[in-house]
């Protein structure tokens, strides 16, 4: 499994022409990572009651353990170390009562974690710049991470053919992939030399250790291609873009009350669900939250039920599957209810299955983002003006996907443009072509201008000044482009500095502050009022193009003022879908399904109640909501699932009806 490949890259072989394996649509992940010193593993498991209770939680796909993160497993292994107070094969007794009942299985190895080996085979592990194995902090999980240069590689090859062969199994799901972690031990380095490599260099240490889990990802990919062909296959940890060509479906992960938040499903799903393979198919999604009221592994947490309702409903409202961690107790009793909870809004999801299967989002604007190489379970610094983007755009009720630079973007109406998006010579030809043919772009800081040079293309109408020298600056909106905003607004953010050429409209005006933030040793100058013009524009137009001298969304996402919101508002095309009386923390998302429309409002309010925690306890009821959407050639309109009909009136090519009432999440179908 060498790779003779530059440091950095991996091209993995095309695998799927069809999924022939049962994908999960109401799924659940159940980690089991039980350390050695419990002493009743599985005591007390009942393997009918177990897979009863997932049945009654409308369960159809279930995440088990083959080995956990301590490195124990939960079979007969021959290879590995069973927990020593194991005394029976749980995940057989698993696998057999969950396809008793109609559930499909899939099992899990924690990849880049096994401490029970690190512990016993220390070479086994990565070695880290600092040249140890052990990192400062014992608690944290992952204070030594596997090398898949040397044995381990092979020794987890082992382990997951046992389970190939003896088991039935749905799928695979390896785990904690820990990417862009290099190792210093002297196998690495006498294998990158032999590569042409620098085994000095961080970054190619990083490069080569990664590709070696990637060559991994495809040796086990080839195995179940030889054993199991019908298993799936999902890698929690691997870049998602490498993941396309060999894995099933991809789960993404964003526990929002687990350190993701609420800003990054909203982000990830909307790149996610526009990735294709090199056969130019989708891939299936799944929205994977958790039970938990904290992160993974809070025994006594429990999520609220509004909490757990709204993570699924936005997963369905976004066209993906649903999925909902929890933790086995080492005794293997289950948590009730947590199953009572889970089963309460599966059944409502179930009972939505009509019209979510196979369904699609419904778009006509695209953010463009420079996410760099990939995106994994986290978002990065640099996404950041990414969620403050994707907030706006969300509040102001537009249906959009994020995409990169790279990407296709002929069907969309408006691309909007982050700042430091450049452009190369075809993308600026992609950009003349889209705006020849009625599109529209709105562009913040630097974004649109060239990749080589720091220029605008012709079509922005603007000339390039420099850096905007005043911190902060202000901005004055004229009155017929956005009366609310027509006061000096403060921008936070970095800035470029623009004069409009002939022909561009001035929409709003720089106003320069008494003086920037500095210390100039007698005083710290924070106090800076504005004071006059600048005569240089803050927002441009010129024929399709509206560009934003600042960095507006990187200061939605930090500062999320309402009135820099009604600024991008006012800058960009009417929505396809508008609801007036609809509050700007809910949302209003489409898809469609074959000739349907579906049309989903969400009302819940996260309310930041701990340190770092955000709460949803209950729906909001929200009434008389009226919808006005661009669709002609309207048969029917109905609340799904209860197919109560809607009156509706045609006007021009929209359609106009009334919800009187919703209670958290409402599904209409537009026929």
């Amino acid at each position: 499994c060498r790779l003779n490949v530059p440091a950095g890259v991996f091209i993995p072989r095309q695998w799927y022409d069809s999924t022939p394996m049962k994908l999960p649509h109401r799924g659940v992940h159940l980690d089991c990572h039980t350390l050695p010193a419990a002493a009743d593993v599985g005591l007390d498991f009942d393997a009918d009651r177990f897979a009863d209770t997932l049945a009654a939680a409308r369960v159809d796909f279930i995440n088990v353990f083959a080995k956990c993160n301590l490195g124990m497993a939960y079979y007969p292994t021959k290879v590995g170390v069973v927990h020593p107070s194991l005394k029976r094969d749980l995940l057989g007794e698993m696998v057999e009562a969950c396809h008793a009942r109609d559930i499909a299985v899939a099992a899990y190895f924690n990849a880049g974690l096994d401490h029970e080996m690190a512990l016993r085979h220390r070479d086994w592990a990565i070695l880290g710049d600092d040249g140890r194995v052990y990192g400062e902090d014992h608690l944290e999980h992952f204070f030594r991470t596997m090398c898949f240069t040397g044995p381990w590689a092979d020794h987890l090859v082992a382990m997951i053919g046992e389970v190939l062969d003896d088991y039935e199994i749905d799928g695979l799901i390896l785990d904690c992939w820990a990417f862009g972690r290099g190792c210093q031990g002297m196998e690495c380095a006498e294998a990158m030399r032999g590569e042409e490599m620098d085994p000095t260099d961080p970054q190619q240490r990083a490069a080569f250790q990664d590709s070696r889990k990637l060559a991994f990802v495809d040796r086990v990919r080839e195995m179940i291609e030889q054993k199991r062909p019908e298993a799936g296959y999902y890698l929690n940890g691997v870049p998602f873009e490498q993941q396309l060509e060999v894995c099933s479906h991809l789960e993404i992960e964003s526990l929002p009350c687990g350190g993701w938040g609420y800003d990054n499903f909203p982000v990830k799903v909307r790149y996610l669900r526009t990735r294709r393979r090199r056969d130019g198919s989708a891939v299936h999604l799944v929205g994977q939250t958790g039970r938990f009221h904290l992160g993974w592994g809070d025994f006594g947490g429990l999520r609220t039920q509004a909490g757990l309702d709204y993570d699924c409903y936005q997963a369905i409202s976004h066209a993906v599957a649903c999925g909902i961690g929890d933790h086995l107790h080492p005794r293997g009793t289950m948590h009730d209810e947590a199953y009572r909870r889970i089963g309460s809004i599966y059944e409502r999801i179930e009972a939505l299955a009509e019209w979510t299967d196979a369904a699609t989002a419904l778009t006509d604007t695209a953010i463009i983002a420079s996410f760099g190489e990939s995106v994994s379970v986290g978002l990065t610094e640099d996404q950041h003006q990414t969620v403050g983007a994707t907030r706006a755009l969300a509040e102001l009720q537009h249906q959009f996907d994020v995409i990169t630079p790279n990407d296709d973007w002929s069907n969309y109406r408006t691309l909007v443009l982050l700042d430091g998006v450049r452009l190369g010579d075809d993308q600026r030809a992609r950009v003349r072509a889209h705006l020849d043919a009625g599109g529209a772009v709105l562009s913040t800081g630097a974004g649109g201008m060239a990749a080589e040079r720091d220029a605008f293309a012709p079509e922005w109408g603007i000339e390039y000044v420099g850096a905007e020298p005043w911190d902060p600056h202000y901005v004055c909106a004229e009155p017929e482009f956005c009366p609310e905003a027509t006061d000096p607004l403060t921008v936070s953010a970095p800035a470029v500095a623009i004069r409009a050429g002939n022909g561009t409209q001035t929409l709003a005006q720089v106003i320069q502050p008494y003086f920037s933030r500095h210390w100039d040793g007698f005083h710290g100058h924070v106090y800076n009022p504005p004071d006059q013009p600048t005569g240089r524009p803050a927002i441009t137009r010129c024929g399709g193009v509206t560009h934003f001298a600042g960095a507006m969304f990187t200061d939605y996402a930090d500062n999320a003022n309402p009135l820099h919101r009604q600024l991008i508002g006012a800058a960009l095309p009417s929505s396809m879908v508008r609801v007036t009386g609809l509050p700007s923390f809910a949302r209003v998302t489409l898809t469609q399904q074959g000739e349907r429309v579906l049309v989903h409002l969400l009302a819940y309010v996260p309310e930041r109640r701990g340190r770092d925690l955000e709460v949803i306890e209950e729906p909001i009821v929200l009434q008389e909501l009226v919808i006005q959407l661009r669709r002609s050639e309207i048969k029917q309109i109905y609340l799904a699932p209860s197919r109560e009909p809607v009156e509706f009136a045609m006007e021009d090519d929209c359609v106009r009806f009334t919800v009187y009432r919703v209670i958290g999440y409402q599904m209409i179908v537009i026929e």
